[in-house]
């Protein structure tokens, strides 16, 4: 009778911890008891009240209060600061975001938007692109005419490098419209005046500067030049347009 009662009690409880735990009765029965446990906390005097944005100059305010996750009268503590930030950063134009809770119905947030820095046009396309390569969805190309234009595979992704290398020399960068990615490995930066340089897989930083030197000295950007090839290093190629004299010719810049 003893050894029957045992059988009989373990099996009853297994049964019931099968009844609890083995459907979804318990996560419905927790889910119900966190809902209660919040509204009991939003009934203390911790209902979300006051949301405060700052830094947002193109994304629409309620975009950011959509994503928040948390309504208006809602307990504050329904979501944790960094499942905010989550949900925030989330958005296609969000960078960054810090949120701050403050007791006891406030939350503060600060963003910083996704900034275009140049247009990527692939595919017969131009999508508008920022400093990680990131695609910023909902923006026009048409809009940023002044925008440097990248192409190639792997392009958006070099971008962020490739500009801050044009930036260490503005004698020639500002004359910088569009660069196309070739191989993966390197640049070809075209230019306003019509000509191309090929920038080399290596020592791209030092070609930039010579590129710069002889610019300052000779205007080569401004003469009646295709391209100028700065593959081969300790040597500069430069190709004239049809009708000049001589067709190609090499060029071994002063010392910069």
């Amino acid at each position: 009778m003893l050894v029957t009662g045992c059988v009989a009690g373990i099996s009853f409880l297994a049964a019931g911890w099968w009844w609890l735990f083995g459907t979804d009765r318990f996560s419905r029965m927790m889910e119900q008891t966190g809902i209660a446990l919040h509204q009991n906390i939003a009934a203390s005097g911790f209902a979300l009240n006051h949301i405060y944005i700052n830094g947002i100059a193109k994304i629409p305010e309620q975009q950011i209060v959509d994503a928040i996750g948390i309504a208006k009268g809602e307990s504050v503590f329904r979501l944790s600061t960094s499942e905010i930030r989550e949900r925030i950063e989330s958005l296609d134009h969000v960078w960054r975001a810090s949120v701050e809770r403050k007791l006891p119905d406030t939350l503060r947030i600060v963003i910083t938007e996704r900034i275009p820095v140049a247009v990527w046009e692939y595919d017969k396309r131009r999508r508008v692109i920022d400093t990680e390569g990131k695609v910023l969805s909902g923006e026009q190309a048409s809009r940023y005419p002044h925008l440097l234009v990248v192409t190639g595979e792997g392009a958006p992704e070099h971008t962020a490098a490739l500009m801050r290398l044009i930036a260490r020399e503005p004698d020639v960068g500002g004359y910088v419209t569009s660069a196309v990615r070739v191989g993966e490995r390197r640049w070809d930066l075209r230019f306003a005046d019509g000509v191309t340089v090929m920038l080399p897989e290596e020592h791209t930083e030092e070609a930039w500067k010579k590129l710069a030197a002889i610019q300052r000295r000779q205007g080569i950007l401004q003469k009646s030049i295709v391209t100028i090839d700065m593959r081969l290093s300790g040597r500069i190629f430069i190709r004239l347009h049809p009708g000049e004299v001589p067709q190609e010719a090499s060029l071994i810049p002063a010392e910069t």
